[in-house]
């Protein structure tokens, strides 16, 4: 940080420290929250990649389990079921 010759020797006021502190506090949080929220969208990503069968084979994706299930239960609906209401 650069100061100029005469702000070396100035006294900093409690008030100024506690200023900065609440600034660095935020900054902490803020940098904490977007840690947090990035681990969390890894780990859908994470959770959302398709698995590999554990050479058993035969064993369905995410994606055709998803697709099976969403087309039973639109199976269940009844006819007149209008999705935009």
């Amino acid at each position: 940080m650069l100061m100029l010759a005469e702000e070396k020797d100035k006294k900093i006021t409690k008030e100024e420290l506690q200023i900065a502190l609440s600034v660095i506090r935020a900054g902490t949080a803020f940098i904490r929250y977007q840690i947090n929220t990035a681990k969390g969208i890894l780990e859908t990503i994470l959770q959302m990649q398709p698995k590999e069968g554990g050479g058993q084979g035969g064993g369905e994706t995410r994606e055709a389990v998803v697709s099976r299930l969403a087309h039973d239960m639109l199976a269940k609906l009844p006819h007149e079921y209008n999705q935009h209401e």
